[in-house]
């Protein structure tokens, strides 16, 4: 089967590695198509593209379409959401090929029906709607990230297959980390946007007065992907509360901070968001606390603190359901039920 993978994330080496092992498996053959620059990343190989940094704006040139078209895949994999004019394009790619068109999205809050969230580029938003939602009632097969995203997706379109972006590089992200003394200098590390979404203030205040040595992320300083498990593995648990809005919540199911953590052997603390509990229900040593709720999220993170040692239950899990080989057999699952493979 010859797939070409389409998407500005390419560019991050999570899921630059995640493609480079799927390519690796017996009946595959994949071209990686993604920009050669986005905001302060670089990848070599890659392709320019118009309104770079603007993910729904963006589209390939001429030369990444020769590219695919040369290459004759079988199935086009676009991973942005159908709003975004790049899936637009690869669906008329498809169209000329004659090939399989699959597209991934997180999309969680907005039905397909509002488009009062983005910005208008046709005549009315009623059109756009209409565009868009003709547009996804055609894809042969839309992979969603969550439950909630495939609860939006079905109304115009039945096809669907629920799955994670890219799996865990559990061979990166791993125990051996920790410090020689097997003793970690942090108790908490919080790792992500340091904003009130993501509950870095709500953090602030569960850990007030408690004497608890966190570890908050530098925003001047861009750790590499490669070089996160250190950081990890200097810590007991990680703190991932995040909060609910109107305009974002999370999309991953058990947060990739949160899988890459366990992974490492941390136990984590997240909040009672859907995805959260979605992707980690049942996983050992994780505690679910309440939104936005200081006094929950401290109860839970001395709970996790009191009597720690390396996670090794949590690692396993994650890597037996989240891991490259379980994440990969399950999507080209789907595409050999489908007879593409």
């Amino acid at each position: 089967m010859r797939i070409a993978v389409v998407s500005h994330s390419l560019i991050h080496d999570r899921q630059a590695w995640f493609w480079d092992y799927v390519s690796s498996q017996a009946g595959v053959v994949l071209k990686q198509i993604y920009p050669r620059r986005w905001d302060d990343l670089k990848r070599k190989w890659g392709y320019e593209v118009r309104g770079e940094g603007n993910l729904y704006d963006f589209e390939f040139q001429s030369d990444a379409l020769r590219e695919i078209e040369a290459f004759k895949p079988n199935l086009i994999y676009v991973q942005n959401e159908v709003k975004c004019r790049v899936t637009q394009q690869m669906w008329r790619v498809a169209g000329r090929l004659g090939c399989k068109i699959a597209v991934f999205v997180w999309e969680n809050i907005h039905p397909y029906e509002d488009e009062s969230s983005y910005v208008a580029h046709l005549t009315s938003q009623r059109h756009q709607a209409q565009r868009h939602q003709a547009l996804l009632s055609s894809i042969n097969l839309v992979v969603c990230g969550n439950r909630e995203a495939e609860e939006l997706v079905q109304p115009w379109n039945k096809n669907t297959f629920r799955g994670l972006q890219v799996g865990v590089p559990t061979h990166v992200f791993q125990p051996k980390h920790f410090p020689f003394n097997g003793t970690p200098e942090y108790d908490i590390i919080f790792l992500g946007r340091p904003t009130p979404e993501k509950g870095a203030d709500v953090l602030k205040q569960a850990v007030e007065g408690t004497g608890w040595k966190v570890w908050w992320p530098n925003p001047e300083k861009r750790i590499s992907y490669s070089d996160l498990p250190p950081y990890y593995c200097n810590a007991k648990v990680l703190a991932a509360p995040s909060i609910d809005t109107a305009y974002w919540k999370e999309q991953a199911p058990g947060g990739y901070v949160s899988l890459e953590a366990l992974s490492c052997g941390l136990r984590v603390v997240t909040s009672d968001s859907t995805a959260m509990v979605e992707g980690l229900k049942d996983c050992p040593g994780v505690w679910f606390s309440k939104q936005n709720d200081a006094d929950s999220l401290k109860r839970c993170l001395t709970e996790a603190l009191q009597d720690w040692e390396p996670n090794l239950d949590g690692r396993r899990w994650v890597e037996g359901k989240y891991g490259y080989g379980a994440v990969t057999g399950e999507l080209l699952g789907a595409f050999r039920e489908r007879g593409w493979l």
